[in-house]
């Protein structure tokens, strides 16, 4: 080994790491990353300054090598620390938001490949049962024409028309981003427990990626537009909100059923959240509707202005009777839109209140008989302790009187 080699080998000495070890102060588990980063690139810079610094001019030239070289290599650590931290603790994952183009291509992939896969191994089991004498030929015939025919009608995706498709596109489209959301979340935690290559958290992926099959294939191949448009769009909401709060109603005033105060709380929490949940919807719904109203309406002056440009009688006509003719159609279309928005806000509401009315009688009720059972259980107590007090003061007459009558004897 020459001069040079062996100066760099011997250069990073006690005095080093103990430098270098400063760069580990204040570690925490979200700055471990560059902490760590920092100490090695340290260390390894105030070895590599020193031999270059000693090569140059001995002595003073390893010291300043030694520094400089601790200075480039921090900045470098640190560079690399954040690699070091990703590895240690993961990162945030990204949800990408799922295009209603890309949800319809992946539900058509999958209804056409289930259901032929579906189909295929029915008749190849039919094959089979023939070819071992269990069936005849025109069993097999007859049964294999029932196979194919099942598969025309099949309730799939690819057989529904176009309005049910896109309702259904739509409404998986928001439920694969909520249950991407869901599993991203779970990975994230089980990363800052068990680390980025555990086998938890690899569990939490393949098992990802199950629920995700899991959910495509259900909407290929079972939900229906109707379902589709429940939860997609502002008349669905609202009819899922009106049977959710019509259902929690019926439980608070069937006299029948018990129910506790935190049971009661809880079914008033679940009006509030479908009343916001409707109304969240309808004023979505509002301002979509007044966004493409204005783009029309200003797309319309726009084109009548090209259209009838110039100072003429006529052309000032032509161009009022258009831009008039525009903001009528777009007061109107505003309108009917608030309208609607109002009405189911209101109605939503006045469901809400209805819950809330039954609720508080409901609650009013049950904190009656709970004050009923208080005052009884506390007059029963009250009942035990003069017993046995009364017992006691009984009990120690008796004693005394039998001292009375001993001393007499």
């Amino acid at each position: 080994m020459s001069r040079f080699g062996k100066l760099a080998a011997g250069a990073t000495g006690v005095g080093d790491v103990l430098m270098a070890g400063t760069d580990l102060l204040g570690m925490t588990k979200k700055t471990a990353g560059s902490h760590i980063g920092a100490f090695a690139g340290n260390l390894g810079g105030a070895a590599a300054g020193a031999a270059v610094g000693t090569a140059i001019l001995p002595g003073i030239g390893t010291a300043i090598g030694a520094g400089v070289g601790a200075l480039g290599g921090e900045k470098l650590g640190r560079t690399l620390g954040k690699q070091i931290q990703k590895g240690l603790f993961g990162t945030k994952l990204k949800v990408p938001k799922i295009s209603m183009k890309k949800a319809h291509n992946q539900l058509l992939q999958e209804s056409k490949s289930y259901y032929s896969k579906k189909q295929k191994q029915a008749l190849d089991d039919l094959k089979t049962l023939k070819k071992n004498g269990a069936i005849s030929e025109k069993e097999y015939q007859k049964e294999a024409e029932s196979i194919k025919k099942a598969g025309k009608k099949a309730n799939s995706y690819d057989k529904k028309n176009k309005k049910d498709q896109t309702a259904i596109a739509k409404y998986y489209a928001q439920e694969k981003q909520k249950l991407t959301e869901k599993w991203n979340n779970k990975i994230e935690r089980d990363e800052k427990l068990y680390g980025k290559h555990s086998t938890q958290v690899q569990k939490d992926i393949n098992d990802k990626k199950k629920a995700l099959d899991k959910q495509r294939l259900k909407f290929a191949a079972k939900v229906t537009g109707d379902e589709a448009r429940l939860h997609t769009t502002l008349a669905g909401k609202i009819k899922r909100a009106n049977a959710k709060m019509l259902k929690n109603d019926e439980k608070l005033t069937d006299k029948k059923k018990k129910l506790s105060r935190s049971e009661v709380k809880e079914i008033v929490k679940n009006a509030d959240k479908e009343y916001d949940s409707v109304k969240s919807a309808a004023d979505k719904k509002y301002k979509d509707v007044v966004g493409k109203a204005d783009k029309q309406r200003d797309e319309t002056i726009k084109a009548a202005k090209r259209e009838y440009s110039g100072n003429s009688q006529w052309a000032k006509d032509k161009r009022k009777a258009v831009i008039d003719a525009a903001n009528k159609q777009h007061d109107r279309v505003v309108d009917r839109a608030e309208k609607q928005k109002d009405e189911a806000i209101n109605h939503a509401k006045a469901e809400k209140d209805r819950v809330s009315k039954h609720a508080d009688d409901r609650y009013k009720n049950v904190s009656k008989s709970a004050d009923n059972e208080y005052e009884l259980k506390k007059r029963l107590i009250k009942r035990r302790k003069m017993i046995i007090v009364v017992s006691f003061i009984q009990l120690a007459h008796g004693g005394i009187n039998s001292q009375v009558q001993l001393a007499v004897c």
